[in-house]
């Protein structure tokens, strides 16, 4: 709530900040005065999330998903006592310029149940025991924050911006008692958000597509298999036209903005995602059936180390012509090094031979209990290596790998990659066209998205950097018999691993 400034103080405000005090007087006023009411939409959005597990509210810019969302925190809180809200954003600031003041304006006292603001706490304390707290969680390392807290509702604001990983922890916290479900309290989430961001591909993914675009409800099963894990959900679209408050210069402002853009924050459409980081990875071209690899290829690990964060190992083969297929991967939170170790040994078959473990270099660091990760990890039977971690040369590298050749580099690769994706390794198919660039610095990607699988790629790409040289003459060898095609193969094998280069007296066999 803005608070009437003395007359001391208004002599020290600018212009420019006076003019904007009195708007926000203005605004304060106009709200207050008005009964706080949803729209059809809004309603019908409020009516459906009594009914599903996670309801997703989203599209154009200006549809109304704040105010949707402090709606039902104020409501189910002064109707459920002691019932427990955790209302998210990404950072402090959004709470601070739009959140905070837009609640400290509607929150109101309603059948005597009193809401009070606790600013040091960022929380609205209710007369029945209810709490809405006010969170933000900017990253991975900061959602473990929420690990040990109980909520009955989540509601996540802007939730393209977070992570699936992010999301589904924090889903993973809601909970009730036995009195506040008999009260009517029943643990959901409500998520809003344009498209766009981080989360835009798992949203489109997990609420519009499987809804026919809002057409339908559905439902899925957590566990595979697992009848008792089925949950359920809704999208609702959300239009500009829906808001009847909207300012007609904010639409006007909406429709100037480049095509793309101007599709999904005045249109709502989710078929449209600026700023993916690997624009050039396609299911069609990179996403391979499995197959048993030859014993000849050469084959390595690559690792992302985490605690609470995950944990990714990738392993990696190596073709006779520098190709790389991604066969295999494991994804652990909540290990220390030796359980990591273990359960990633524990993963492979009695017969690969692993040339080496390409890994973070952080991991070499020296902890608190004076011995490193890396010797960890070695002393349960897994010895790393030091990865390289320029973060953009190594994308870029990354990007080489995922290039389409053409003639240019020869007739027997043209149309073909150089990195091939097993269809089982499901975490990494899924990250590549999740992530996008970083704002802040448009050449590398954004850290708060799900990166780690990517980042152990990037460690073992960079171990097997593409060598510039013409590719080889397709040739057959079906004019030599079994047992010189046996000691061919044995010696292109044996001389990969001696010098990482082709054998050149085997060109013209």
């Amino acid at each position: 709530m803005v608070d009437v400034l003395t007359p001391e103080l208004l002599a020290q405000l600018t212009a420019d900040e006076l003019g904007e005090y009195y708007e926000l007087l203005r605004a304060q006023e106009i709200v207050a005065q008005r009964t706080w009411e949803l729209s059809p939409r809004q309603q019908y959005a409020y009516d459906l999330a009594d009914t599903v597990d996670e309801l997703f509210y989203g599209g154009a810019a200006g549809g109304g998903k704040t105010e949707l969302g402090l709606y039902r925190c104020w409501r189910k809180s002064v109707e459920i006592p002691n019932h427990r809200t955790l209302y998210l954003r990404r950072s402090f600031p959004e709470l601070r310029r739009t959140v905070i003041p837009r609640s400290q304006q509607r929150f109101k006292e309603h059948k005597g149940v009193k809401p009070v603001w606790r600013a040091a706490d960022k929380e609205w304390h209710f007369s029945n025991g209810a709490i809405i707290e006010l969170g933000y969680v900017d990253g991975d390392h900061t959602v473990a924050q929420y690990d040990s807290a109980e909520y009955d509702m989540l509601v996540v604001d802007e939730a393209s911006e977070f992570s699936e990983y992010e999301i589904k922890f924090i889903i993973g916290r809601l909970r009730t008692t036995v009195f506040k479900r008999a009260a009517g309290a029943r643990p959901h989430c409500l998520l809003m958000s344009n498209p766009g961001g981080i989360g835009h591909v798992h949203l489109r993914k997990k609420f519009v597509l499987p809804s026919d675009y809002g057409l339908s409800l559905f439902s899925w099963e957590a566990l595979e298999g697992d009848p008792e894990s089925v949950r359920h959900g809704a999208f609702v679209p959300a239009k500009v036209d829906d808001n009847p408050y909207i300012d007609p210069d904010y639409v006007r402002n909406l429709k100037q903005l480049d095509e793309k853009l101007r599709r999904q924050r005045l249109d709502g459409d989710w078929d449209t995602f600026d700023g993916q980081y690997f624009a050039e990875f396609s299911t069609l071209t990179h996403v391979v059936d499995p197959f048993e690899i030859p014993a000849g290829w050469r084959k390595i690990r690559c690792l992302d180390y985490g605690f609470s964060a995950p944990a990714v190992c990738l392993w990696l083969a190596f073709d006779y012509d520098d190709n790389c297929y991604v066969y295999r991967e494991w994804t652990g939170t909540n290990l220390t090094p030796a359980e990591q170790a273990q359960q990633i040994l524990a993963a492979e078959t009695g017969n690969e031979t692993i040339d080496h473990t390409v890994a973070d270099p952080s991991i070499w660091r020296a902890t608190t209990t004076r011995s490193s990760i890396a010797d960890q990890y070695k002393k349960a039977g897994m010895r790393c290596v030091e990865g390289e971690n320029e973060r953009v040369a190594g994308w870029l590298n990354v990007r080489e790998w995922l290039r389409v050749r053409n003639d240019q580099d020869g007739p027997s690769v043209a149309g073909a990659p150089s990195l091939y994706v097993f269809r089982h390794c499901t975490r990494l198919c899924s990250t590549f066209p999740e992530l996008i660039h970083d704002k802040k610095r448009p050449d590398d990607l954004d850290t708060r998205g799900p990166d780690h699988w990517l980042d152990a790629l990037r460690y073992g790409l960079m171990s097997k950097r593409r060598r510039s040289r013409k590719p080889l003459k397709q040739q057959t060898y079906d004019h030599l018999d079994r047992a010189s095609q046996y000691a061919l193969e044995h010696l292109r094998s044996f001389d990969r691993k001696a010098t990482g280069q082709r054998h050149s007296d085997l060109g013209d066999i």
